[in-house]
């Protein structure tokens, strides 16, 4: 699944990843990630889709779905955890 950060933020992702999570599920030999391609502003995977409580970050942590952002990799665990150290602040 490729993005930039925005599409991460619409309500449709949520389809998005749950049918990803379902994918993965058929096909555990598999693997699959988010991909942003654009980094500059992937702090706002950490804000919350619109017109839900939950960030892109805590579904991909929900769903164990890693994510490449830019050149970076992230573990679903590491996008959880970077989730709950904002929010403790």
């Amino acid at each position: 699944m490729k993005n930039t950060v925005n599409p991460t933020r619409q309500p449709e992702f949520v389809g998005k990843i749950n049918t990803l999570s379902e994918w993965k599920k058929a096909n555990p030999s598999t693997t699959a990630r988010v991909e942003i391609d654009k980094p500059d502003k992937w702090p706002e995977v950490f804000r919350p889709i619109k017109g839900q409580k939950v960030s892109p970050a805590q579904l991909m942590n929900e769903k164990r779905d890693d994510a490449r952002i830019g050149d970076a990799s992230f573990t679903a665990k590491q996008l959880g955890d970077m989730q709950r150290a904002l929010e403790a602040k």
